[in-house]
């Protein structure tokens, strides 16, 4: 909602374009999507045509996975199916922020994938993980075996940091695990809890 004394005109923006029929003081967006996200203005305008813009609101819309699939015409239960034959599970698209419908490229599979390295002489490992800003989840955790079998032990970073953004706000982190004392060989998972 805007308010501006003596307005008598407004028009809201989004990215800096008018939104068609968005003229009054309060705008509501009508059924909620990912087409919404961006960065939202209101254009004041008052007697003799001065006009004041009001500060920028940045609106991003979270999905689950469930309204994420439905957008691109996947089931809710789809999470496990591998939609374009890329090699990454919807899920993993999901929390990439890939197309579930289109083979990735090679650069698009290198950006999106977790990767994990030893540092030379280092006791530690790095997962560097890319995340969807928008996807919506109750968290995730690192999980280290000696078999794949398990048993399964949680883990916690000593250390993590952002290591970039993608244009569209997807950020890359970069978490630090330490290893565990002679381990012959460790096994890591990713647990996603929705």
């Amino acid at each position: 909602q805007a308010a501006a004394a003596n307005a008598t005109s407004y028009q809201w923006q989004l990215n800096g374009s008018d939104l068609f029929g968005a003229t009054s003081a309060t705008y509501v967006v009508p059924s909620l999507s990912s087409v919404h996200d961006g960065v939202y203005t209101c254009v004041a305008t008052g007697p003799g045509g001065v006009t004041t813009t009001s500060a920028p609101a940045t609106v991003t819309v979270l999905h689950t996975y469930a309204t994420w699939a439905a957008e691109r015409g996947l089931a809710a239960d789809s999470e496990a199916a591998d939609s374009d034959g890329d090699g990454y599970a919807n899920l993993a698209e999901f929390l990439a922020n890939t197309d579930p419908l289109t083979a990735a490229s090679a650069a698009e599979r290198a950006s999106a994938q977790a990767v994990t390295s030893v540092p030379a002489g280092s006791p530690a490992f790095q997962l560097d993980l890319r995340l969807n800003r928008r996807a919506s989840y109750q968290g995730y955790s690192v999980q280290l075996a000696t078999g794949p079998a398990g048993p399964w032990t949680t883990v916690t970073p000593a250390s993590s940091q952002v290591t970039g953004t993608e244009p569209q706000g997807d950020q890359h982190w970069r978490h630090t695990y330490t290893l565990p004392a002679n381990p012959a060989r460790s096994f890591l998972r990713l647990s996603l809890a929705k």
